[in-house]
Order: C-alpha cells, then structure tokens, then sequence
C-alpha cells in the first residue's frame, strides 16, 4: 500500500541525516546567535541521529535513493525522532504531500521496506528493551485532543496501555519503570487542577498512582533520570518555578521551589546543581532580536536546589550562554566575548 512512499521515506530521512551531518560543520564559524536562530533545536537532533548514520551502509543508502528518485509527491518535512533498538529504527517524522500527512512513525530494519506504526497530530517515542512505547495524539473534536500511549513488539503487533490527555511518558534507564504524567487538559485547567503520576512495573502494572501538587497552573514535563531517582519540571509558560524528584524504587518524592526559574538552565541530578542564566525566553524572532540590541545584562549563575547555595559566575551583553553539564563537576558556556565555549569546574572538599 504505501510501497513507493516507504522507499522515498528511507531515502529522504537518509538524505537528511547526511544534511544534518553537514549542517553541523558548516555551523562551526557561525556566533552562538546565529546558530540559535537557524538551526533551532538542529544540535538535539544531530545528536540523537549520528549513532544512525554510522549505521547506514552508503551502497544500501545509493541503491534506495535511485529507486524513490522518480517520486516527487511524498515529502518528509521534518525529522522529530529517532530511536534504535536491537538494530532497528523507529523514525518519527512530519509528512508533507501525502494524502494523510501530519506526524507518522516508521519502523525500519535495513532489510526490508519501512513499516508504518503509528500516524497522528504528534507521536513521542521511548525505548523499553525489547518494546518501543509511545504517546500518539488524536483529535477527537474541534479543540479536543487524547492520546494513546502504545507499545509495539518487535513484530510490529501493538497492545493500548493507556489513553488521557496531555500525557507524558517516560523510561528509567534500566528499563524497570516506566512513568506516564497526565496534566490538566488545557481548555479546563485552573491552580487546584491535578497532575496524575504513574508508574509502571516490567509488566505495565500501575505501582503507583497519585496526584501531584503544585503551587501554579503547571505541567509537569520530565527531565530525566538519576538511576531510578526521576526528575520533572512544572512547566508554567516561560518559567519551571518548581522541580519534582521521585524515587521509583520507594515511591517516596518531593516537590521543590526553584530558585533557578529560567529557561537557560542545565540540571546535575547527581548533586542538585543548576548552571543557568536570566536570559529571557522569546516566542518569536523580533522579540528576540529586540533584546539582543538592547545591550542588556544576561548573568550566569550556579545555584544548588537543595542548599540554596548560589555562586555568581560570568556576565554576558544581551548573550545566552547555553550552560550544559559534562560531568558531574563541571559545566560549559559560551563565551560572553566569543564563538567558543568555556568550561567551569565546582571546587571539591
């Protein structure tokens, strides 16, 4: 049924990991500005995809690209998602010019032509060895929106888990929990408006079910995982006033006051460090630009979230730094003064 789309599929997304590639070189002599502006969200991808082009053979890759050149009508807009598993991927990607378009997930294995699994307004995929597991969204009515949260075999036989709106998922590292957070659904959200936690043994049982607190309209958006200790943020607009940290082992957690209430941060979950910077969040380009021409002040910081310790760092004009965390002790950011990035180390007693 969807032979001919299956092949340009594979050719396009092949086509664009090697532009991805690309895109990244070409990038290195651009400012941190310019990199932020045109390749929004790029690095993110590049790095969840260069596993995958090690992957690609280039015959297999020039063979598949001949056979879809005679096809023009199946465009793949955009890469969302890639994950790997035993030597299969699963490709989320934004369909253009095909009679169903929107968002689609794609299974492939390199020996065969790409199976779809999976098509809605938005899918987000997570790898639980040896099952995939995903949110897809649906309309359901005019501004009403659900989501299925599905998990597949390696067959591509797929079982519904669980079905709410504005869900999030997440995966401990090991594989032995998996969380799924259900925020108060946008059109009938106000600050007494639950946000519902799950957590799922090996075999999809609920372990845990409760509803979690918080102080402002939030979303609870997961950050990651420290072993089985699972950090969230409640997203309020541009703003994460408040961080949760569950233990999936005890069930025990807290909600913590985020001192750090910015955009511009990275967490170490090992100790309860925060680098970031008062850089504001924009939602569009002129706003954006109207503060870099404003010769504004942006100040790094460091602040830790569980001794409120805060260590003022560097200052930039009207510049974000971009702090990442590379160990466990030590942070980079871009230079105030440059296009490089500098590091900082925390003073061990």
């Amino acid at each position: 049924m969807y032979k001919n789309s299956k092949i340009l599929l594979i050719a396009v997304i092949i086509s664009n990991l090697t532009l991805s590639a690309c895109s990244r070189s070409e990038t290195v002599n651009q400012s941190v500005e310019e990199y932020k502006i045109q390749n929004e969200n790029l690095q993110s991808k590049v790095d969840e995809l260069e596993a995958t082009i090690q992957n690609y053979k280039e015959a297999e890759a020039n063979v598949i690209k001949a056979e879809a050149d005679t096809k023009s009508d199946f465009r793949v807009h955009d890469i969302l998602h890639i994950k790997e598993l035993n030597g299969t991927y699963y490709i989320v990607v934004y369909i253009s010019g095909d009679e169903t378009g929107g968002v689609q997930l794609w299974k492939y294995n390199g020996k065969s032509f790409a199976a779809l699994l999976a098509e809605g307004i938005d899918i987000n995929i997570e790898i639980r060895d040896p099952y995939l597991y995903c949110t897809v969204t649906k309309c359901i009515g005019k501004d009403e929106y659900k989501e299925e949260v599905i998990k597949f075999d390696y067959e591509g036989n797929k079982i519904l888990i669980y079905e709410g709106r504005n869900v999030e998922i997440s995966v401990s590292p090991n594989g032995e929990y998996f969380i799924i957070i259900e925020n108060p659904y946008f059109l009938n959200r106000n600050s007494e408006s639950e946000r519902n936690l799950k957590i799922l043994d090996r075999n999809d049982k609920v372990v845990f079910d409760e509803a979690i607190d918080s102080k402002m309209v939030t979303d609870i958006e997961p950050y990651g995982w420290n072993e089985n200790e699972f950090w969230a943020m409640f997203r309020y607009g541009p703003g994460i006033p408040e961080l949760l940290i569950l233990n999936a082992d005890t069930h025990e957690y807290e909600v913590r006051e985020n001192k750090a209430d910015f955009d511009d941060l990275d967490i170490n979950m090992k100790n309860g460090w925060i680098c970031y910077s008062d850089f504001p969040l924009f939602f569009d380009i002129d706003s954006y630009n109207e503060f870099k021409e404003s010769k504004k002040d942006v100040t790094l910081y460091l602040y830790n979230l569980f001794t409120d310790e805060k260590i003022y760092i560097e200052t930039s004009i009207s510049k974000e730094f971009m702090p990442r965390w590379v160990d466990e002790y030590t942070f980079e950011y871009s230079d105030p003064n440059s296009d490089q990035r500098l590091r900082y180390t925390l003073k061990v007693d």
